[in-house]
Formats: structure tokens, C-alpha cells, sequence
């Protein structure tokens, strides 16, 4: 049981660093007040992760 709650704490940590240059980036733009999306809908949406990074990159 040890031994799995470390994976999962090692996963979560894990996904916690992918996620923070992107969660910087959104709250640093203005896509945030101009779509009202959150940062979760944005990330699990393609449709608006590409809409998002289309904004910052323009």
C-alpha cells in the first residue's frame, strides 16, 4: 500500500510540474477574461488549447 501511494504522489507531482509553465501562461493572459473558460477547461478542451495558445503566440 506504501509502495502505490508513492507512485500516486510521484504522478501527482509530476503532472503538477507539466502543468505550471501553461497555468502561468494563462493567468499572465488575457485569453482567461476574454473566453471566461478556466485554466482545467482550457487544458482538457483541443479546441481551446489551441484557441488559447493561438492568442498568446498572436
Amino acid at each position: 500500500m506504501g509502495t502505490l501511494l508513492s507512485y500516486l504522489i510521484l504522478f501527482f507531482i509530476l503532472v503538477c510540474i507539466l502543468l505550471l509553465p501553461s497555468y502561468i501562461k494563462y493567468n499572465k493572459s488575457n485569453y482567461k477574461n476574454a473566453s471566461g473558460n478556466s485554466f482545467i477547461k482550457s487544458i482538457f478542451d483541443k479546441g481551446n488549447y489551441g484557441e488559447f495558445f493561438n492568442i498568446l503566440v498572436s
